[in-house]
């Protein structure tokens, strides 16, 4: 359960803490997707995955009934592992080179 929220490659933490990263100098307004990562790469593939697993059960809940009922936590909870397990390292890498950050320590 502890490694829930983290990536399973950890060379991209190590060199976040060793400060072997460069980043992009942005002073000026419009840059707030840019210090973001996680909007720009992480949250909409997971957000997304998420909903369509809640379409799917709520398709097949709904049947012979007026309201769709609400999902057990541990069934919310399993789609949210589940989703979290997609998310790859290079899909985190991408995110943050995506905002300007530079990870030339991170080899694969």
């Amino acid at each position: 359960m502890g490694r829930l929220f983290m990536p399973q490659d950890k060379k991209i933490y190590c060199c976040m803490l060793k400060g072997c990263y460069k980043m992009r100098n942005y002073s000026r307004c419009g840059f707030t997707c840019v210090l973001q990562p996680l909007d720009i790469g992480i949250n909409k593939p997971f957000k997304d995955y998420i909903r369509h697993q809640y379409t799917m059960w709520a398709s097949v809940s709904l049947r012979g009934r007026e309201k769709v009922p609400s999902p057990s936590r541990e069934l919310v909870l399993s789609w949210i592992k589940a989703s979290w397990d997609r998310i790859t390292p290079d899909m985190i890498l991408n995110a943050f080179r995506a905002c300007g950050y530079d990870f030339e320590c991170v080899s694969h």
